[in-house]
């Protein structure tokens, strides 16, 4: 990584925006229904859009879910999951 003087390098994730849980979203893409598997309790889901809008908000105590995404346009979101120690973020397309 090349560091140049005056310059301020944001990395990946910001502040709380690791865990040492991992998720499993598939499929992706995704037409209807979104399944997602994590390895601990996952606290709550947020699926966001591209102006950072929320669309989808759950609240939930599983390491299992299945999310109906159909009524979302097709395009690209963001999903954020709350878990225990952190959160964890992917991103994912809807068909």
């Amino acid at each position: 990584m090349l560091f140049r003087s005056g310059y301020i390098h944001v990395g990946p994730t910001g502040i709380n925006e690791h865990s040492k849980f991992s998720i499993n979203v598939y499929p992706n893409p995704v037409k209807d229904i979104m399944n997602i598997k994590a390895t601990g309790n996952m606290q709550e889901i947020q699926v966001l859009n591209l102006l950072g809008q929320v669309v989808i908000n759950q609240t939930l105590n599983t390491s299992n879910c299945s999310l109906n995404i159909s009524n979302l346009k097709a395009g690209l979101y963001d999903l954020k999951i709350k878990m225990a120690d952190g959160f964890i973020n992917k991103k994912f397309t809807v068909n």
